[in-house]
């Protein structure tokens, strides 16, 4: 069914293939007699949804009588256009094969590359999920003996409705006047978890930053896998709840992978595009763990293996590694780094433990730094600072200062002699001296194009700026109310807090105030974010100039 209804429908609503398929009648004449238009004259008074089911079964009566233009009349104007050039491009070359004048129209009611005689389409309409100005139509279509669901994206064009799109994955569809859609999250990776309720019935979801619905079910139905825990690429794990199915659903809503239900049990851990899963079985010697690593297309980057502990920790270093610590001891595991690429790892067994870890990327090696730990490997105490290279080779190195951290491709230390903070980075050795505020406590992140730097001043009170990658200030650091997670810079903005743990100002990379007295939820993503409304106490999307991102939308009723 599958392959039929993608060269039947799908060629002529996306265009994507190269000759349409047709089963008709043969019949050639295109009257419109029973057109969008006359429906919408006849003085019949039908529903909007109504108007929407009219189209696709008039849609499916044209296929199934050979009408080539009275098809391309229940397109929308820009498709139907598109289509129509295309195929008539497509007809001239046959009809050069063939040597005579014929046109696409004729190809069509002539069944060029008929599939089956007798073969006709049909539709039973499930259901109609209606916008403003879009809806879907939700249908069992069967061609051939075979059914499948199939779905119908409508365009509102004047008083009609028009077919802007045929697709066996559900389509995205913006919410409607009335509706009411409450935020669960926040935006990771484009998408932002919602619940909805339309007709009555409580939806679940994910919300694109053009405020549409790009995936749903109802609630209850699926679950998000540890509590919506989203790779950082937008794709999130879903377990049905009848019948325990796993499946990755990606930033468009589109369901890339399932995996059976005995596949995992639970989400330990996501990265930026990996997840770290587990799954227990019960046997005669007692129960037994097994972890593994999927990607979010839904390939086993690690199969899944046995392993001592139930409470595996997984940490994903960007897309290169990952961290784990393997086994029981007291004061002491033994941490497994994975490269997520090469498929190797490397084993570090810790004498006394490995907490107080400081790790990074630079120029896909991996980084480790720990100065209160020794380790031991194959049996002799090694150097405390590692450098994992691809390959999970290990490589030590010597770092000749105290209280190190890495932030990108860059180690940060005082210089005690000089009395100054150091980038120095890791890949070329230059470094940059940043001498303000020498005898206070700076914490520094790196954070793309910028260093985020937290100042503690003498007073107690906390400060934070940003810098340029040359260790630049670009403005007079501001003040914290709360310091712990209250600051952060993302997508060209920097976000402070004033009361707690909410952001309260908002500002540019230089220093500009964008936004303020405002209640952020989430930092902005792709200009939006989610927000309280100080008046109604909602929680509402704005964009960067505090306005409501999107029209006809309502936040908790």
């Amino acid at each position: 069914m599958k392959k039929r209804v993608a060269s039947i429908l799908l060629a002529l609503a996306s265009v994507s293939c190269f000759m349409f398929t047709s089963c008709g009648t043969g019949k050639t004449d295109s009257s419109l007699d029973d057109s969008l238009t006359n429906f919408s004259s006849s003085g019949l008074s039908f529903t909007e949804e109504e108007k929407a089911i009219n189209t696709v079964q008039m849609f499916v009566r044209k296929y199934n009588d050979g009408d080539f233009e009275g098809m391309l009349a229940c397109l929308e104007p820009k498709l139907a256009n598109t289509t129509r050039a295309l195929f008539n491009t497509l007809s001239g070359i046959a009809g050069g094969q063939l040597g005579v004048d014929i046109s696409f129209a004729d190809l069509f009611t002539l069944g060029i590359g008929v599939q089956g005689a007798g073969d006709v389409l049909s539709v039973d309409i499930v259901k109609v999920e209606l916008g403003e100005d879009r809806a879907n139509v939700i249908t069992q279509a069967t061609f051939s003996g075979d059914t499948e669901t199939t779905y119908f994206y409508m365009v509102k064009e004047g008083d009609s409705w028009l077919i802007g799109n045929i697709t066996e994955t559900k389509p995205s569809i913006v919410p409607v006047a009335g509706m009411t859609v409450t935020p669960g999250g926040q935006f990771v990776g484009g998408i932002c978890r919602v619940r909805y309720t339309l007709d009555g019935q409580e939806y679940g979801g994910f919300m694109n930053t053009n405020g549409e619905i790009v995936y749903t079910f109802v609630l209850g139905t699926e679950y998000i896998m540890n509590q919506g825990n989203y790779m950082g690429d937008g794709s999130v794990i879903m377990e049905e709840a009848s019948s325990g199915t796993k499946k990755i659903v990606n930033y468009q809503g589109k369901v890339v992978a399932t995996f059976e239900k005995n596949a995992f049990d639970t989400v330990c851990s996501v990265g930026d595009e990996h997840a770290l899963v587990y799954k227990e079985e019960n046997g005669i010697q007692g129960i037994f763990h097994y972890y593994g690593i999927i990607n979010s297309k839904g390939d086993w980057v690690m199969p899944m293996r046995k392993m001592d502990s139930a409470n595996l920790g997984g940490i994903f270093l960007g897309s290169d590694f990952m961290i784990s610590c393997e086994g029981t001891k007291y004061w002491g595991y033994d941490y497994v780094i994975y490269n997520l690429n090469t498929k190797q790892e490397l084993t570090l067994h810790a004498e006394t433990g490995m907490r107080d870890l400081t790790y990074g990327i630079s120029n896909g090696c991996l980084y480790i730094l720990n100065e209160e730990f020794k380790y031991v490997e194959g049996g002799e105490k090694v150097n405390t600072n590692f450098k994992i290279n691809p390959d999970c080779t290990i490589a030590n190195f010597e770092m000749n200062a105290s209280d190190i951290t890495i932030t990108g491709d860059y180690f940060v230390y005082q210089d005690e002699d000089k009395g100054c903070t150091i980038f120095e980075n890791i890949a070329t050795g230059n470094k940059i001296e940043y001498n303000d505020y020498a005898e206070m406590q700076k914490t520094v992140t790196n954070v793309g194009d910028y260093f985020l730097l937290r100042i503690e001043g003498l007073n107690g009170k906390k400060y934070a700026t940003l810098l340029d990658l040359s260790g630049i200030q670009q403005f007079e650091p501001v003040e914290l109310k709360d310091y712990d997670g209250s600051v952060t810079y993302a997508n060209g903005l920097f976000m402070y807090s004033e009361q707690g743990i909410c952001i309260d100002t908002v500002l540019d990379a230089k220093g500009n105030v964008v936004l303020n007295n405002v209640e952020l939820r989430s930092i902005f993503y792709n200009g939006v974010a989610i927000a309280k409304d100080l008046e109604t106490g909602d929680w509402i999307f704005i964009n960067q100039k505090g306005e409501p991102a999107f029209e006809n939308f309502y936040v908790n009723e």
